[in-house]
């Protein structure tokens, strides 16, 4: 009866238990019981809901020849990208290397020398392929467009296709615009 707060002296144990952070063994195993009783019960319910309502279907839509065609892009651009980092990989580690050598040198010393003409070439090697990575990285967010806008892209050209100039609204005038400025007007394949 003393785990209850429903009478006095349930009351101040309930206020020791908050002020110490010490709760006696009954009323702890009391507690425990009942909060393994609410557990499986509430397990028992989850189950039975799982169980009662059917798997709801994903939705599954088509991927379109431009999409796929845009996916393929960027897939390609990003393993393009990682290939040309992971070539570089070397030559930055021995470049560095390089540099610790050259910042510990005190005076022009003949290896302080060697190891500053080696990290010239290294960088002389480096520069072209950082450009490549670089020009890589700059498409990539377009290709990411390219790949998001590519379905609405289709649906504005085979809605517009077939209309003058003069008949398209000023609305599809600037989605034409936009698929026009990352390329998706006429889309690709």
């Amino acid at each position: 009866m003393g785990c209850q707060a429903g009478n006095a002296e349930g009351r101040r144990k309930y206020r020791n238990v908050v002020r110490t952070g010490h709760l006696e063994a009954e009323c702890y195993g009391k507690r425990m019981r009942i909060l393994t009783r609410l557990l499986v019960l509430s397990g028992l319910v989850l189950a039975a809901s799982l169980h009662a309502q059917p798997p709801v279907p994903a939705a599954v839509q088509a991927e379109s020849a431009e999409h796929k065609y845009a996916q393929q892009k960027l897939d390609e651009a990003i393993r393009l990208h990682a290939e040309v980092r992971e070539l570089n990989r070397p030559l930055q580690t021995e470049i560095d290397e390089l540099e610790r050598v050259i910042s510990k040198a005190t005076l022009p010393t003949p290896e302080f020398r060697r190891a500053l003409d080696r990290q010239r070439l290294l960088l002389d090697q480096s520069i072209p392929i950082l450009k490549k990575a670089a020009v890589i990285e700059k498409t990539i967010p377009v290709l990411k467009s390219r790949l998001i806008h590519a379905d609405d892209c289709l649906a504005m050209y085979q809605n517009t296709i077939d209309k003058k100039t003069s008949d398209l609204t000023t609305r599809e005038s600037d989605q034409i615009k936009a698929c026009k400025s990352i390329d998706l007007y006429p889309p690709e394949k």
